[in-house]
């Protein structure tokens, strides 16, 4: 059973929260082994690959950040509300701007060190340690926001809803909330029509129908508007959440959805350019963003009515995992280039060496943050306490 929805600690959106960004150790262990190109989004790619990491990306990638988001938005509404806008502006300051900057500055030159690591390793290079260091050094510091591209964009979302809490009549705010608190309680499947509207007409805009990920300072903004969305109907949640509990239902029949409109998204993208392409490229990507983005809806609704239902009680395990999950995310991304390079010589199939690179990785991360962070000051501003 989920926990009341106006007290006490959310334990089951946290730990949705956290899965949603370990996820993404997974997620990226699977790049370096798609039979697809990925030209920057991923700087390695291994001479061993496979369908399978195909799907597994394209499954994770579908749900995964627009839950996220939901959750984000969830949250932030949680801290204004509780807290005030200042202590919003003051506890995503230390908890997402310090570290965004700290990352950026000391992670992202080690990301880009073992990418190019790899990608000397795959050569064949006799000293792929130095080479991968020189073309690291060649590359432009700013060129790329990596894997914190998402930190990035909640600090574009948090000062619009700064903007808005300060600049927008209270009545104009007030009517919006009370329209989606009614809404939610007569029909509340229909209450996601207009977000999920948006987010697909947004879609559009990319060249196969999927949501993209923006890793530029300068941000695609069709992309941005998108998660915007995602972030506002999780703020805007806040405000209903008397009706949480609803999730919990139908989910076997949201299960099913959801692998029915991944299914069809995932083999649309899986015909590559040529569907979007000619006098049939509109109606591809209509159809690719109207089925990925009902999943990516579909799946936050049944992912947290799942959470709400099994995890909504206090487990000792899950706090911890919780705690971690920020930390192990912002340091994985070198650690997962530098396992993939290093298993790149190895002649097993993708399958195992993917498996191999995601223990490797997750294990590490967990070990650095039981031993680096969690009783450090480090600890202090990544989960707002230190423990003992």
């Amino acid at each position: 059973m989920a926990q009341s929805p106006i007290i006490g600690r959310y334990h089951s959106l946290d730990a949705l929260r956290a899965v949603m960004m370990l996820l993404g150790l997974l997620l990226h262990a699977a790049c370096s082994y798609t039979t697809f190109p990925m030209q920057d989004a991923w700087l390695f790619k291994d001479e061993r690959t496979s369908h399978g990491a195909d799907a597994l990306l394209l499954t994770i990638h579908t749900f995964r950040m627009p839950v996220f988001m939901v959750l984000a938005g969830f949250f932030a509404a949680l801290l204004a509300d509780r807290r005030g806008v200042g202590g919003l502006i003051l506890n995503r300051t230390q908890r997402v701007l310090i570290p965004f900057v700290v990352a950026f500055v000391l992670v992202m030159p080690l990301v880009k060190w073992a990418a190019f690591y790899a990608q000397s390793v795959g050569e064949g290079l006799a000293a792929p340690v130095d080479e991968g260091l020189r073309r690291a050094l060649r590359s432009p510091f700013f060129s790329s926001l990596g894997h914190l591209w998402f930190l990035y964009d909640l600090l574009l979302f948090y000062a619009a809803v700064v903007l808005i809490a300060w600049g927008v009549p209270a009545r104009f705010k007030q009517a919006l909330s009370r329209w989606f608190s009614v809404a939610m309680a007569k029909d509340r499947s229909l209450v996601v029509l207009p977000f999920f509207a948006v987010t697909a007409l947004l879609c559009w805009f990319s060249p196969d129908g999927s949501l993209e990920t923006s890793m530029a300072f300068l941000p695609n903004f069709p992309v941005l508007g998108v998660y915007f969305t995602f972030f506002s109907f999780g703020w805007l949640l806040y405000g209903a959440r008397e009706h949480l509990p609803w999730f919990e239902q139908r989910l076997l029949v949201k299960g099913i959805l959801l692998l029915v409109l991944m299914g069809v998204h995932i083999a649309l993208l899986a015909q590559g350019p040529k569907l979007f392409a000619g006098p049939h490229g509109l109606a591809g990507r209509v159809v690719s963003a109207a089925t990925g983005m009902g999943a990516a809806w579909v799946g936050f609704s049944f992912w947290t009515g799942l959470f709400l239902r099994h995890f909504g009680e206090p487990s000792a395990v899950m706090r911890y995992l919780t705690d971690a999950s920020y930390g192990v995310y912002l340091i994985h991304l070198p650690l997962a280039y530098l396992a993939a390079g290093i298993l790149a010589p190895w002649q097993a199939p993708a399958a195992l060496k993917l498996s191999a690179v995601a223990v490797v990785v997750a294990g590490t991360s967990l070990a650095w943050y039981a031993t680096c962070v969690r009783r450090t000051f480090m600890g202090q501003v990544l989960n707002g306490r230190r423990y003992p």
